[in-house]
């Protein structure tokens, strides 16, 4: 039986993000939330710059959120100044949360991976973010959906910010969570029509690398799982180490250190995409 077959991604997400979900549940949870405060921090940095480098203006640019969850990026592009959002999650509890707390912006309860239904007005987004959804979309061919549906929202000159990780081949530790090779990962994008432009490293070791072998990952992952019981329990523990790592990946990133992590992909309609090979990658799966 493979991941995909084994879990059921709306029962999931729909348990594990309701009403009251804050960056400590949909972020890494283990960690706790005073930890994840610095991961979302980094991911703040991450996009102030993508604003600068894009030349991302307030005033001309349209904003659609997938996985809006908590409502942390919605908040953060409201505090922008950008007034057109769309915010898709799969949990009603969360959007319903979030059409109260946040009523100048549009949220919708949806699921990327569907083709999403013919009334729902098909607006051209100049920004579209998939922050830590992707390699939640466990089965290919509901990626392959969701990146159509993607396509089809994408202005022609828009780009699209995702936050994942790049492995070797297929990789999955955990059911809910499904790493592709990269070569692989590029063909489902240029079958799309899109394509990566480029691409930086989000983190070193302010959350775990994932090596793409399960007797470093293992272990690495029991490690960080051990610090978050104690950081859950003490959250001032967790925020000296959240700052601590937090600091130690800005002064690794400086002097280049690469660690196999997650990243930012910037993406952009691409024009050929016919001649591209779509044999898959093999898959290791636990």
């Amino acid at each position: 039986m493979s991941v995909a077959d084994a879990f059921d991604p709306k029962t999931y997400w729909r348990g594990r993000v309701r009403a009251d979900a804050t960056v400590g549940v949909v972020g890494h949870r283990s960690l706790g939330t005073a930890y994840n405060e610095f991961i979302y921090r980094r991911r703040v940095d991450v996009l102030n710059g993508v604003l600068l480098e894009q030349n991302l203006v307030p005033d001309r640019d349209s904003i659609l959120d997938i996985g809006c969850g908590s409502g942390f990026y919605a908040r953060f592009w409201q505090a922008k100044g950008f007034e057109t959002y769309l915010g898709i999650d799969v949990s009603g509890a969360a959007v319903a949360r979030l059409k109260a707390e946040i009523p100048g912006y549009s949220f919708l309860e949806a699921d990327i991976s569907e083709r999403l239904d013919s009334s729902i007005a098909r607006q051209r987004y100049s920004v579209i973010t998939v922050f830590d959804v992707f390699y939640h979309i466990v089965d290919d061919s509901r990626f392959r959906v969701a990146l159509q549906n993607i396509r089809d929202y994408l202005a022609p000159n828009g780009v699209l910010i995702v936050f994942d990780h790049l492995t070797e081949k297929d990789y999955a530790l955990r059911k809910h969570v499904k790493f592709r090779g990269e070569t692989k990962y590029r063909n489902m994008l240029m079958q799309a029509g899109l394509e990566i432009v480029e691409r930086q490293r989000l983190f070193c070791f302010l959350v775990a690398p994932v090596f793409g072998r399960k007797a470093v990952d293992v272990p690495v992952a029991g490690l960080y799982k051990a610090m978050g019981i104690f950081m859950t329990v003490v959250p001032m523990l967790g925020r000296l180490l959240g700052r601590s790592l937090y600091e130690f990946d800005q002064l690794a990133r400086k002097i280049n250190i690469q660690t196999p992590n997650n990243e930012v992909l910037l993406i952009r309609h691409c024009e050929n995409a016919s001649h591209v090979d779509a044999s898959p990658a093999s898959v290791d799966y636990v």
